[in-house]
């Protein structure tokens, strides 16, 4: 839960049904997401110097935070390992030039950045949510359509080194939908 009241701000609290845990994040912190294995949160921090933490926090206590390169901050999608370091980093294409996304990992711990892979994917798909990365692989989901015809969705599997794409799954929603989420968003 995140309060984003200006003057009072709250901290965001993250709360363990199973056990009622609850862990709370500093307020500054906007939480981004969880990690593959549901221990770790990702957050962002914006900082007094036009700058960007990115945050780590394990729901043990302990946290990873980084002023990441501009390139990690500004990708479009980011997304927490379950090894609580390593943030895999979307880059979106562009359809009117033809550039294909591209992947990235960064790691929190060392502050290194993986050289881009180019992900073979359609210049009118657009990539979301990825999920991951875990031993070598992303599960991205990429979807065409919307905008009053269907919606297609595509879950792929990504390798991380080669930039490989394996289908995992292929779903449609139907056109008269306000909005629609997948599982994990």
């Amino acid at each position: 839960m995140e309060h984003n009241d200006e003057a009072a701000r709250e901290p965001g609290k993250i709360v363990t049904v199973a056990t009622g845990k609850i862990v709370k994040l500093p307020a500054a912190d906007d939480l981004e997401g969880f990690s593959g294995d549901g221990d770790e949160a990702l957050a962002t921090r914006h900082n007094n110097d036009n700058t960007t933490t990115l945050v780590a926090h394990g729901l043990d206590g302990h946290s990873v935070a980084k002023v990441p390169p501009q390139v990690v901050m500004n990708a479009s999608t980011r997304a927490l390992s379950a090894d609580g370091h390593t943030v895999a980093v979307l880059i979106g294409g562009n359809a009117d030039t033809r550039v294909p996304p591209k992947l990235r990992l960064y790691d929190l711990t060392t502050d290194r950045l993986s050289a881009a892979v180019t992900l073979p994917l359609s210049r009118t798909r657009r990539s979301t949510s990825p999920t991951g990365p875990a031993r070598g692989s992303l599960t991205v989901k990429a979807h065409t359509g919307g905008d009053e015809k269907p919606t297609v969705v595509r879950v792929l599997t990504v390798d991380t080194t080669t930039g490989a794409v394996k289908p995992a799954d292929t779903f449609t929603v139907t056109a008269r939908n306000y909005t629609w989420l997948t599982a994990g968003e």
